[in-house]
């Protein structure tokens, strides 16, 4: 909170104490939180300066699922505590390395690897493109006004169109299909919907872009504000694919329906 710029304060002084007993108990205890911990932190997490700093969490790193489970520390606390299906859901690891999964499904064998999205983790991935039959491209289209870990000088979401874009017209990977998933369509609705944070703010050119009627005839029961968002972004991708001999499907994924498949250059799922 202190190196926001400005710095963000606690609205209670008095729970200074109780964010240094946060600090030592996170990073001295390995053998499990004491309940006083999860009480300490939805404590904590009530104080209106540490609210103020959670929303502007796009100017530092805070992982995505923070507030569902900061909103739930004393039910995660609990001695009896089982993770519900959501839970699970919205956990999440930074991946490093490379991790490998088989699977089938309808007897057809699958063998994935999930590689980190890091700028130091992507020197390892070129191991892992032999003899691929696709690429699964995962982009958060949440992180339009966020910054790189890496890098806070980068757009979050303006690397992920250069990476994307990098893989697209990389010849040594020219017979493999890409597939390309717009993820996080359920934090991009929030944003827009609070206009807290102006798309246009961080891609000017979000300004004059105009949507098909068409295309808000595909969401009917949608914002517009928000159809918008998304076509922006999809279109934003889209120029990277036209020079290219490769056809793939497009599949627009909304809350409670799904548009049919489409041929273009480049797999989408909103």
């Amino acid at each position: 909170m202190a190196r926001l710029v400005p710095p963000v304060r606690l609205a209670d002084p008095t729970n200074e104490s109780l964010v240094q007993y946060i600090h030592e108990t996170a990073t001295d205890n390995d053998a499990g939180l004491p309940a006083k911990f999860f009480e300490v932190t939805a404590t904590v997490w009530k104080d209106a300066g540490v609210q103020g700093a959670y929303e502007r969490s796009n100017e530092y790193q805070l992982i995505d699922c923070a507030k569902y489970f900061l909103d739930r520390a004393l039910d995660v606390g609990k001695s009896d505590y089982q993770p519900t299906e959501q839970d699970i859901l919205r956990c999440r690891v930074l991946t490093s390395g490379i991790f490998e999964t088989r699977f089938s499904v309808d007897k057809v064998q699958f063998h994935m690897f999930d590689v980190g999205g890091q700028r130091d983790e992507r020197r390892k991935w070129i191991q892992c493109f032999n003899d691929v039959t696709a690429i699964i491209f995962v982009t958060a289209c949440s992180s339009y006004n966020m910054v790189l870990r890496e890098d806070v000088s980068q757009n979050r979401l303006r690397e992920s169109l250069e990476l994307f874009k990098s893989i697209w017209c990389n010849r040594w990977l020219r017979n493999i299909s890409v597939i390309l998933f717009l993820n996080k369509q359920d934090l991009l609705r929030d944003k827009v919907l609070a206009n807290k944070s102006k798309i246009e703010d961080y891609f000017p050119e979000f300004a004059r872009y105009t949507v098909s009627p068409e295309a808000m005839s595909e969401c009917p029961e949608e914002e517009p504000s928000v159809i918008r968002a998304k076509f922006f972004i999809r279109d934003e991708f889209l120029p990277a694919t036209i020079e290219s001999d490769l056809y793939l499907f497009i599949r627009l994924k909304k809350w409670r329906y799904q548009s049919d498949m489409h041929p273009v250059k480049v797999t989408l799922c909103f």
